[in-house]
């Protein structure tokens, strides 16, 4: 039995895994106790039950730390983002909220075209028009790495500050911070 849940834990993550385990110490303490055969077994089974474990945990950390970094790196290309627009608009006389500004501030931050989008949709901000960076409420989505979000809100004037908040963008639907 503690074999058959180590192999069914592959698809459990943690549930298979233990109750091969606790199977295995059950089956070998009355292996040991009653002299019976299946000891073979019971150790494959633990020794596939720990092993599960371990696997699983390593892999939950992996993800925990690429995830952890991604959005640390979206965070930060977000705020080169942001500040770019600033310095773009400020230098040129524009409004932060022109595309012409936008595309320059990608550019200055060294973000790909790829990387930033408008809001929450697929369109990618270097393609798009004022149009459609409005209706979205003036929002960026800036994406870095495999797990990495953050949202950049382009404020009406330089009187405002642009923001940037960790995570994708909310739809247009919902409540904007109150950022210019």
């Amino acid at each position: 039995m503690s074999l058959v849940a180590a192999c069914i834990g592959v698809f459990l993550c943690y549930v298979g895994p233990i109750v091969a385990i606790v199977f295995g110490h059950i089956a070998r303490s009355r292996i040991k106790r009653t002299g019976a055969g299946g000891r073979g077994l019971a150790l494959a089974g633990l020794i596939i039950g720990y092993a599960e474990i371990v696997v699983a945990t390593v892999g939950i950390i992996i993800l925990v730390v690429v995830s952890v970094s991604s959005n640390n790196n979206a965070q930060r290309a977000g705020r080169a983002l942001g500040s770019q627009i600033e310095t773009v608009a400020a230098q040129t006389g524009g409004s932060p909220r022109s595309v012409d500004v936008v595309r320059q501030a990608m550019a200055r931050a060294g973000l790909q075209s790829d990387k930033v989008y408008v809001g929450s949709t697929d369109v990618f901000a270097v393609n798009a028009t004022d149009a459609e960076i409005a209706d979205q409420g003036w929002r960026l989505e800036v994406h870095e790495g495999t797990f990495g979000q953050s949202c950049v809100y382009i404020p009406s004037d330089l009187s405002g500050i642009v923001g940037v908040h960790s995570g994708s963008c909310p739809t247009p639907f919902g409540s904007l911070p109150p950022f210019g």
